[in-house]
């Protein structure tokens, strides 16, 4: 198993994957993927919850309501449906994978050998996030128990 990828892989990764046709015509998935990991990053995972993206991503006003309005499941239903699209075609070369597991909002992050990021080692991560005003480092107790990406052929 090789080394899990850094925060500015990453990054990169997710700039390659939305510079693909599958995202450059769906601003909100973009803002969607881009979000998440930002904040997954940045160690505000525990803030993905389905109001904030309906607020904060979907642009809904903040009386929004996720019982009367699924915009958030259906949007990010269909993210993780072009990501897996993307990554079994153009991207299935890619070191870096990005997923967000089913029922959660936080996103994971697989090297393509099957080495997961990891917070605790990965200096990077903290490095790059201090260099950013108003944005607090990641810390490991914020990061998930991220469920195994699903095997999939390259």
């Amino acid at each position: 198993m090789g080394s899990p990828p850094t925060a500015t892989e990453i990054l990169e990764q997710v700039d390659r994957v939305l510079a693909d046709a599958r995202f450059v015509r769906s601003p909100i998935l973009s803002r969607l993927l881009r979000f998440s990991v930002d904040e997954t990053l940045a160690g505000r995972g525990d803030r993905l919850k389905e109001y904030v993206l309906g607020v904060e991503v979907c642009g809904r006003p903040a009386t929004y309501d996720p019982r009367m309005d699924p915009i958030v499941r259906v949007q990010t239903r269909e993210l993780r449906r072009r990501l897996h699209e993307y990554y079994e075609t153009a991207g299935r070369h890619d070191r870096v994978v990005i997923e967000l597991p089913k029922g959660h909002y936080v996103a994971t992050f697989d090297s393509g050998d099957g080495a997961q990021y990891n917070n605790e080692n990965c200096q990077a991560a903290r490095d790059l996030f201090q260099q950013q005003p108003g944005v607090r480092a990641p810390d490991s107790s914020s990061r998930p128990d991220a469920a195994r990406r699903a095997a999939r052929t390259r």
